[in-house]
């Protein structure tokens, strides 16, 4: 049962949503929170959670398999791939069973080809994207974490991490706040849903806690002149207005921040 304060929750419950609920704990247990999921497998899924996750770009798509489970029989061999080259039409996938004789050619459907990729990268890119930011990158000293962007509560501002702990549970960290992301992230409406609300409290109330790691400010000019490229590359003029939004800054601090990498390339050498 939720506290309330004022009309507002204390706190979130975990909503559970399936297909959302099954793959944040099927990533947080795989090795290097990587993750490579079948396309028949994600058939068993519920539909429309599966089309959000591909929307969002949280599951992406991956290399066809080379193996695949025969159809053949009940005995579900993991068997190798052929491909039959047909012109004009798309190839042949195909098993050949040579365990029985009264098998033979298995046609394999494509779904039973497909792989769909998920990492703690695209997951972070899918929440820097819902808080706007629209740049995920690697937190610079803590493994599997992610810096996802900025939340501006009403007093103060916060940074915004993804994480890994070793239990494999996704953390978001905000201001100390360390929040189980099943508990803010959602499908509801057919799209993906992140409760920013929840987290700009956060950020309204440090916790006594460690907060995240403070970035440099050498990590920082690279990580803003790294997104500056990327930006350029994607065609976009106004980059110091995306970027100032994302940090949560002026422009003319960006330009301050940027002009940093400037200065280290003219700056004189000193002799030895």
């Amino acid at each position: 049962m939720q506290k309330r304060r004022r009309g507002r929750p204390l706190w979130v419950d975990v909503v559970h949503n399936p297909g959302l609920t099954e793959l944040l704990a099927r990533l947080g247990a795989a090795p290097g929170r990587a993750l490579v999921l079948a396309g028949d497998e994600l058939q068993q899924w519920p539909a429309d959670a599966v089309a959000v996750l591909k929307a969002h770009a949280v599951l992406r798509p991956g290399k066809p398999g080379d193996t695949a489970v025969c159809p053949g029989c009940e005995r579900a061999c993991v068997m190798p791939v052929q491909r039959r080259i047909r012109v004009g039409r798309p190839a042949g996938a195909f098993i050949v069973c040579d365990r029985r004789d009264d098998i033979g050619q298995v046609r394999l459907a494509p779904a039973e080809l497909e792989r769909w990729r998920v990492d703690g990268q695209t997951l972070g890119e899918a929440l820097a994207a819902l808080l706007g930011s629209g740049a995920c990158h690697p937190a610079p000293t803590t493994p599997f974490a992610f810096r996802v962007g900025v939340v501006a509560g009403t007093a103060d501002k916060a940074a915004v991490q993804l994480r890994f702990d070793d239990e494999g549970r996704a953390l978001v960290e905000v201001a100390g706040h360390a929040l189980e992301l099943a508990t803010v992230l959602a499908i509801r409406g057919g799209r993906l849903f992140l409760d920013t609300r929840h987290l700009r409290r956060c950020a309204d109330a440090p916790a006594a806690g460690a907060a995240l790691a403070a970035e440099t400010a050498a990590q920082r000019t690279a990580r803003l002149q790294a997104r500056k490229s990327a930006l350029q590359q994607q065609g976009v003029k106004p980059f110091l207005k995306v970027l100032a939004e994302e940090e949560g800054v002026s422009q003319s601090m960006v330009k301050r921040i940027l002009g940093r990498a400037q200065q280290a390339v003219y700056e004189p050498r000193l002799p030895a």
